[in-house]
């Protein structure tokens, strides 16, 4: 599940919706805006936590941290 291209996919789309949500705060915006970006941002951060928990439970310490953009000659 973790190595899922389904997984990422999904993570890419949290990802732009949480971009997209970020940038409609804005100076005296209206009370219930800002309470439902603060509900989005608490689902965002469940989201990218249970992500980040699950791929370090399936990977493990060394592996989950590991740089995969590390070019060797």
């Amino acid at each position: 599940m973790c190595t899922s291209q389904y997984l990422d996919l999904f993570i890419t789309i949290v990802i732009g919706l949480n971009v997209i949500t970020m940038s409609m705060e804005h100076y005296e915006q209206p009370q219930e805006l800002d309470n439902a970006l603060k509900i989005c941002n608490y689902i965002f951060t469940l989201i990218f936590v249970l992500e980040s928990v699950f791929k370090l439970v399936a990977f493990g310490f060394r592996r989950f941290f590991k740089d995969k953009l590390v070019f060797k000659p």
